[in-house]
């Protein structure tokens, strides 16, 4: 009994050191950064639901009710939450951390605070993973699929800015055990209603993946599920408890929930997003996609660590199938069914795997037999492993500072991945890193530490880099007022992203003669690998 209490205690302390890690990290990280790609229009957007709420009860009737920003057909309750955390921060403490801190502007605290809230949120959600699998594993096993999947670089760099992404990948597996263990009547039917609510609240599209993990589940536990009337009626009454409560959840919606929720299927069901993403030096278009393109980014973007231990465990899982548990099973089949699902309906798709981040919970899920083997090996072992990993991982991750999220692994070298080139003012290589344009605050740092009174044209996303440069000190230019008649030379930033059409300088500058001045860069197992340039060009 005293040994198995010790050996609890010691399982909460380990847990309860990921997190305090996760937050440090998290906290570290958004100082450093600036304002991602997406979080803009998320703080934009946010705004704009606060302010139907407000004109719900002031102005019922008003026009404004029954338009939509694009970023309302996403979920509300956690951009609305993180936005009122980060503006309310501002307005009670902003003055006195900006006066105490020079690197920071309002923008900046406010951005700082909301991916605060949204690393506070995901260690939350990892508690609700941690806990739903405590019921079926060891407290060991639980800790270490938590250890695996926050360690992940994909998860690990996007936990602190990734507003949609990171919590529909957990929700969706939050759901996934919630529907597993009440298929197993181990978990009652509101918690059902309520994981799969905050799925659809994160990504209403989900409707499918939550269809698909109705169907693995109830198929593992019963052949003839299908045949059931039992079946229909209490999925249908899920699905529509699931929509009803979302509406309640959707403010956007509360003026005509049904043109909210018929405009909000159809722009994330059949978003046309027109651009290509640049993968293993090939040129993907968003809506020609094919299996090999998700392959490639899981395959180049996990370290080899994983790709064994995931491969391992994938053999373990056919050789043994019939004596593997039926939530590992379901973890391996939702991969499966997803990949071809991907493959016959090729969705839109672009910013490498940053719109499947969902799968790797349920990839780690399949490692879980592994895991419970792990768990029965003495402690020396055991010890010796987990610092071999860790060790590992802090070799994988030292260089990257808070970009841990443009990570790839042994099998692409440091010239294939990022390097300046004349000829392409975003860069080359046979892939993009920072597409979230995180390193934009840093750049612009540079630029106004070095320049004054030049002419500095800034590329999309033009925010990354406006937030942060002193207007007063250089002329700024955003791409969409640039007329090149009017300069006889000028210097661009831009994020390496190299794109084909509309989202690139190099496609509006090409016929300049450029050259690198300085460039926002970290290290990538000792290379140097660029996340942004000013470039000077002559016209």
């Amino acid at each position: 009994m005293y040994k198995k209490e010790n050996r609890k205690k010691y399982i909460q302390h380990i847990r309860f050191l990921i997190y305090i890690f996760l937050f440090f990290q998290g906290l570290f990280n958004s100082i450093n950064t600036g304002a991602s790609y997406d979080i803009a229009g998320f703080r934009f957007g946010s705004g704009i639901v606060l302010n139907k709420i407000l004109l719900l009860f002031t102005n019922p009737f008003s026009s404004a009710l029954t338009s939509y920003n694009e970023i309302e057909f996403y979920g509300q309750v956690l951009p609305v939450l993180s936005y009122i955390f980060g503006h309310s921060v501002n307005i009670i403490f902003g003055k006195n951390l900006i006066e105490n801190f020079s690197f920071l502007n309002s923008d900046d605290v406010i951005y700082t605070f909301i991916y605060i809230f949204l690393v506070i949120y995901f260690i939350l959600l990892l508690e609700i993973i941690f806990r739903l699998l405590s019921k079926k594993y060891s407290n060991s096993t639980s800790a270490m699929f938590i250890l695996l999947l926050v360690l992940i670089p994909s998860i690990n760099g996007q936990l602190f800015f990734n507003i949609k992404d990171i919590p529909f990948a957990l929700h969706l597996y939050i759901a996934y055990l919630c529907y597993y263990f009440y298929v197993a009547k181990d978990k009652k039917f509101i918690y059902v209603v309520i994981s799969f609510t905050f799925v659809i609240l994160s990504r209403i599209s989900g409707l499918a993946m939550l269809a698909l993990i109705v169907l693995i589940v109830n198929s593992l536990s019963n052949k003839n599920f299908i045949k059931e009337k039992k079946f229909y009626k209490e999925n249908a009454l899920l699905f529509l408890y699931t929509i009803f409560s979302t509406l309640i959840l959707s403010p956007s919606s509360w003026r005509q929930p049904h043109v909210w929720l018929v405009e909000t299927f159809k722009f994330q069901f059949f978003h046309k997003w027109s651009d290509y993403t640049l993968t293993n030096g090939e040129f993907y278009f968003s809506q020609k996609i094919d299996i090999t393109y998700l392959l490639k980014w899981f395959f180049y973007r996990l370290p080899i660590f994983y790709i064994i231990l995931f491969s391992v465990a994938f053999i373990f899982i056919l050789k043994n199938y019939k004596n593997i548990s039926q939530l590992v099973k379901g973890n391996f089949l939702f991969i499966i069914f997803f990949l071809i699902l991907f493959q016959i309906f090729s969705p839109t798709a672009y910013d490498g795997d940053r719109q499947y981040l969902f799968l790797y919970p349920f990839i780690v899920g399949s490692c879980l037999e592994i895991l419970i083997r792990f768990d029965n090996l003495k402690l020396l072992y055991k010890n010796i492993a987990i610092l071999l990993f860790l060790s590992y991982t802090a070799y994988n991750f030292y260089g990257l500072q808070s970009y841990t999220y443009i990570y790839l692994n042994e099998l692409s070298t440091k010239d294939e991945i990022s390097y300046y080139c004349a000829e392409n003012i975003d860069g080359c290589g046979n892939w993009y890193t920072d597409f979230q344009g995180l390193s934009g605050k840093n750049l612009a740092k540079s630029i106004d530490d070095n320049f004054k009174d030049e002419d500095i044209l800034i590329c999309r996303p033009e925010h990354v880099f406006g937030l942060y440069l002193d207007s007063q000190k250089n002329n700024i230019i955003p791409i969409r007022d640039f007329d090149k008649s009017k300069y006889g030379s000028i210097y661009v930033a831009t994020l390496h992203r190299p794109r084909k059409s509309f989202d690139s300088c190099n496609n509006l500058i090409k016929e300049f003669d450029c050259t690198n001045i300085f460039e926002e860069s970290v290290l990538l197992r000792g290379e140097k690998v660029s996340l942004s340039y000013l470039s000077k060009c002559d016209i």
